[in-house]
């Protein structure tokens, strides 16, 4: 996510994500001292330095960088997709975050429901709004498996959304998946059954 902010990528070489973190830490803290206080931290973080830190200095350090991307009125919007699959510290730091930042910063934290019995009460404070989103109706997913693709037959559109449980990215991306493995192919518009043995729809 840091990396995503400076605009480098895993890609780049050190000298480059020094160069885009330093020109980034200059914009938005004005305090020589703070600078250097955050700087050796955030290269820990991203990979440039083996210093060592404890979890609580971390955890200050990026919630102060969070803070100061705010200093010139901007709003931090903080996205985290499938939190599910986070590890526990990067958990312990989004609970840390909304807890005790002092600028404002929104976390949108994307999750399957699972995430819960890993963390129970996540998303559950006095700053945070948990918004469970129900299964799609039956006739909805059917209208994202026609979007996907076409029009599948009526048989292979009920077992797609049967399989799907209500999940449209699911029924999606099996429309997609049997397209690039030719199992159906768009002929005419519609979706038809490719026929075993068979090189023609």
């Amino acid at each position: 996510m840091v990396r995503s902010l400076l605009r480098v990528t895993d890609l780049d070489d050190e000298a480059t994500v020094r160069v885009a973190l330093a020109e980034r830490l200059e914009r938005h803290v004005e305090d020589p001292e703070y600078r250097e206080l955050l700087r050796p931290r955030l290269e820990s973080l991203l990979g440039l330095a083996d210093g060592a830190f404890d979890q609580a200095d971390m955890f200050a350090t990026w919630r102060g960088f969070l803070e100061a991307l705010t200093s010139d009125g901007s709003l931090v919007t903080f996205v985290v997709e499938d939190l599910q699959w986070a590890d526990d510290g990067f958990l312990e730091f989004i609970d840390y975050l909304l807890e005790a930042a002092q600028a404002p910063i929104m976390v949108l934290a994307l999750a399957r429901p699972e995430v819960t019995a890993r963390r129970a009460g996540i998303g559950a404070g006095r700053r945070a709004t948990t918004v469970f989103l129900e299964p799609l109706s039956d006739a909805a997913m059917q209208a994202a498996a026609r979007r996907a693709g076409g029009r599948p037959p009526a048989s292979l559109r009920d077992e797609l959304v049967r399989r799907a449980d209500g999940i449209p990215l699911y029924a999606v991306e099996t429309v997609r998946s049997l397209i690039d493995r030719d199992v159906v192919v768009p002929v005419g518009g519609p979706l038809r059954r490719r026929h075993r043995g068979s090189s023609r729809p």
